[in-house]
């Protein structure tokens, strides 16, 4: 929805253009039919407790329940289109786990990378985009704050709904969500042990493998392409560049022409990115690779032109990027697909099938394949692009957790809200007492008082 409105923006169609044809989509609403779904518990509250103790122990859920089914509906809606786009319907753990157990940020991240972090991120994206295009053309915006909240939502709910947080957990998680972000897996190694095979069953991307890391998680994800069917590989390709069309079809030239510049960052970062790959992958350069476009970026913006007369155009350097992107992502598309056929189409073998001089031609074809695929996916800014982001959440996970941890050390407020009242612990205290059953104004049980020692048995 935010990337139309976008396209409506760079048309010159504003908000009083879009009232005028009577379109609800001119006024943002701040409720929607969601809100009815909270009135099953309202009644069910009502019915059992009452009327008035219902309603005062249900408006101080709200802001809990709705933080929790919109977090809730987007893993439901994310299995349903997965499930219609690939034709493989999988299970989703949307039921609720154990209440005091507690998972890592690395854990949150092979669940929830592809449902809620990547859509959140590309609708903050794009709401910037939005918002900004709005600003430098003089136009009226929807403030979008359901939309946004939302994504925020998506980020920030795995961490929220962690139970028990404390400091020594908060460093644990920070220091094995950053392993796992920067390392990579050595090739050298794996040519040295001269083990033929696909190299996808050569990845450390299993979450249960301690050893694997961001890129080999994702550059499992490129190969997964090479099981589906050939024509659904036309279909995507197609879908690319009309995408690209059209939004080029919109754009101003100073956009357009902004892209040349972006371009020629690429190819200096396909250098770097050369360079890092012949000095044995150090971590080291890939972060000054990242550092190249922080620092670059906004010079480049500065020195070209970009920003005009003191005002800064946001706009025409989001647009810039993201044109990039597109055109990237198109040749990738159009390079693996000639690639397929030069190869003469290769099929899938895995190192679970009995291997004969056939099936090790082949074997040979898929594996010059998959280093094409590797190739791009590391000098196409993909690895980078994901290296990024994971540092983006690595950010929003520590500041959400040490809100978390402040609120759990002033008298165990987080798990008093999250838990209940017996689990929370004390004013600044690191460890809380386990829990006894029972509670203090009421008697033990009679099996309780048995097991203890209380009641003594008799004996006949």
């Amino acid at each position: 929805m935010c990337w139309f409105f976008v396209l409506l923006t760079l048309s010159s169609k504003s908000l009083n253009d879009i009232g005028e044809l009577g379109s609800m989509l001119a006024v943002e609403w701040l409720a929607s039919f969601g809100v009815f779904a909270m009135f099953p518990r309202l009644m069910e509250l009502t019915l059992e407790l009452g009327p008035l103790e219902g309603a005062i122990r249900f408006v101080p859920s709200i802001p809990s329940s709705v933080v929790m089914f919109a977090f809730l509906n987007k893993s439901i809606a994310s299995a349903v289109s997965a499930a219609v786009r690939v034709g493989d319907i999988k299970y989703v753990a949307t039921g609720r786990p154990n209440a005091n157990e507690k998972y890592s940020w690395r854990e949150s991240y092979f669940i929830h990378r592809t449902s809620h972090y990547y859509p959140a991120v590309r609708i903050i994206v794009a709401y910037m985009l939005y918002q900004s295009l709005a600003v430098d053309f003089q136009m009226a915006s929807l403030p979008m704050i359901i939309l946004f909240g939302t994504a925020c939502c998506w980020l920030v709910a795995p961490i929220i709904f962690c139970p028990q947080p404390s400091l020594a957990s908060t460093i644990s998680d920070l220091a094995a969500f950053w392993e796992f972000a920067i390392s990579i897996s050595p090739r050298s190694q794996a040519a040295h042990e001269k083990k033929s095979g696909s190299l996808e069953d050569k990845l450390n991307a299993d979450f249960k493998n301690p050893r694997a890391n961001l890129y080999d998680l994702w550059l499992k994800d490129k190969l997964q392409h090479k099981w589906s069917k050939k024509r659904f590989w036309l279909l995507e390709l197609v879908v690319s560049i009309v995408r690209l069309l059209v939004v080029t079809s919109v754009l101003h030239a100073t956009m357009v022409d902004q892209m040349w510049v972006m371009l020629g960052l690429v190819s200096i970062n396909f250098f770097l990115l050369s360079f890092w790959d012949f000095c044995g992958r150090p971590t080291v350069l890939m972060l000054l690779s990242l550092a190249f476009w922080v620092i670059s970026v906004p010079m480049v913006a500065l020195f070209v032109g970009i920003y005009e007369n003191g005002k800064g155009q946001l706009s025409t350097l989001l647009i810039s990027i993201i044109l990039t992107f597109e055109v990237l992502k198109v040749a990738e598309r159009i390079i693996l697909l000639l690639a397929w056929f030069l190869l003469g189409g290769p099929n899938a073998v895995t190192l679970h099938e009995k291997v004969d001089a056939a099936k090790l031609k082949e074997l040979r074809r898929l594996e010059l394949y998959e280093q094409v695929v590797e190739y791009l996916y590391l000098h196409f800014i993909s690895y980078q692009w994901h290296l990024g982001i994971a540092i983006m959440l690595l950010m929003v996970n520590l500041v959400t957790q040490l809100i978390c941890v402040l609120l759990e050390m002033l008298g165990g407020l987080h798990s008093w809200w999250l838990l209940n009242g017996r689990l929370k612990g004390g004013f600044c205290k690191v460890r809380r007492k386990s829990y006894v059953p029972g509670r203090e104004h009421e008697p033990h049980s009679e099996r309780y008082r048995w097991l203890s020692g209380e009641i003594q048995v008799q004996t006949t």
